[in-house]
């Protein structure tokens, strides 16, 4: 396969992720070292490209070199580790201007114009502005905390208007208070927050590594809010800690990937393995009755699969009378495994069993195999078959055993391929 098909089939894989992602609110999190990265031109490059899809963004930022200010009081304490620098007013205007040329040299990328990229010639709009509103952390511990601030109010009307511009919108980790002051905030939990008001589809974090990596150094594809825990071993316990609250407060997913990966960004967004770790409330994978909207998705499962010679090939106009047979497993939108259930009075076919290649090493055709084996159930049905000719050995470890063919159904009997010669498999219910 040349190099140029291979575009070809990955924008055409990609283009149900480029619809269900079109008018979505994300938000994107730089920390320092994603903004000291060499990768980050081309981060900027892809955040280009997603704007230019329709999507709308919003970038929060940390520092390039943070500040810090700290004494061995506070090191000995479990809270600090989730602290940043205690600003005193003596290195306040410092902060100020690391944090403002932090933001001036990135709205310089983001309106960069590159040949041969998503940025030449664009009229891509980036805008800032005070949409935050901050109060001081105060006195924690006994320790006074100065310019150090939280949110105290986020102008959503203000940052939704510049969104429906549309307009890329960069915030600073700063607030100011009604009186007037300035005060410096942790931008992990600002972008937790500003993702909460919004509403936002999606809270992204740059970090070191590809995502989180499970004991053995496997990278961890998805995970649970609720599994964000101190035990965890990883050194992004901050943004686990603004995750974890972005989901609790109604944030539908979140996103850990790598800074260092070019392309990790679309790789996450556009392909179905994703690149990084996926954090949800609940599990992404679900497990419903098709529609005819998923008539694509089923044909582009079972197609590989007919030309193989494991499935009977069926017309797309078969596919559209029989879908209220289909049960389907989707994740994050997408069908990924597809079965029919066909009953014939004291027995059902299980039938068109298909898994996408990306998928084969999680157990799918397990969990959709019980499925519909407990649909089957719901009706009164005790016995299950199937025709393979290729796969005996999958459903035979799964309590199925080989009949002769006068065990069919009459009118399945009836069609019978026998150039197909295909086995009969049956399991009591």
């Amino acid at each position: 396969m040349d190099n140029g098909f291979d575009h070809i089939k990955w924008f055409r894989d990609a283009s149900p992720f480029i619809n269900s992602h079109r008018q979505k609110t994300f938000l994107l999190y730089l920390g320092s070292q994603a903004l000291q990265s060499k990768n980050l031109t081309n981060i900027i490059r892809d955040i280009a490209l997603l704007n230019s899809l329709g999507i709308k963004l919003v970038i929060v930022h940390g520092w390039a070199g943070l500040l810090k200010q700290s004494t061995a009081s506070i090191e000995d304490n479990a809270w600090s580790k989730f602290l940043d620098a205690i600003i005193v007013p003596e290195i306040l205007d410092s902060c100020i201007n690391l944090i403002s040329g932090t933001q001036g040299r990135l709205l310089a990328q983001l309106s960069a114009g590159t040949p041969n990229s998503s940025m030449y010639r664009s009229d891509l709009v980036v805008t800032t502005g005070n949409f935050i509103r901050a109060r001081p952390k105060g006195i924690i511990n006994g320790i006074d905390h100065h310019h150090s601030g939280r949110v105290r109010k986020i102008n959503r009307t203000a940052l939704t208007q510049q969104l429906d511009n549309p307009a890329i919108v960069l915030i600073s980790p700063i607030g100011y208070s009604l009186t007037g002051e300035t005060f410096i905030l942790d931008p992990r939990d600002l972008a937790a927050e500003i993702a909460a008001v919004l509403k936002a589809d999606k809270l992204i974090f740059f970090v070191a590594h590809d995502g989180l990596m499970d004991d053995q150094g496997k990278l961890i594809s998805e995970i649970m809010s609720n599994e964000l825990t101190a035990d965890l071993n990883t050194t992004e316990q901050p943004i686990l800690h603004a995750a974890r609250r972005a989901i609790e407060q109604g944030v539908e997913r979140c996103h850990l990937i790598g800074f260092k990966r070019d392309g990790a960004l679309l790789q996450e967004l556009f392909t179905r393995e994703g690149s990084g770790t996926q954090v949800v409330r609940h599990s992404s994978i679900r497990v419903r009755q098709a529609t005819a909207g998923d008539i694509p998705g089923i044909i582009a499962l079972i197609e590989p699969l007919e030309q193989a010679g494991y499935l009977v090939k069926r017309s797309r106009e078969l596919l559209e009378s029989e879908v209220n047979h289909f049960t389907v497993i989707e994740q994050s939108g997408v069908v990924v495994s597809c079965a029919a259930i066909y009953p014939y009075q004291d027995m059902a076919e299980l039938a068109c069993l298909a898994t996408h290649a990306d998928y084969r090493d999680r157990e799918l055709g397990d969990l959709l195999l019980e499925a519909v084996t407990n649909q089957v159930r719901m009706k009164a049905i005790k016995k299950m078959f199937v025709l393979t000719t290729q796969t005996d050995h999958w459903f035979i470890e799964r309590g199925f055993s080989a009949e002769s063919l006068d065990s069919l159904p009459e009118n399945k009997r009836a069609y019978y391929n026998y150039q197909r010669n295909s086995k009969l498999l049956t399991k009591m219910l």
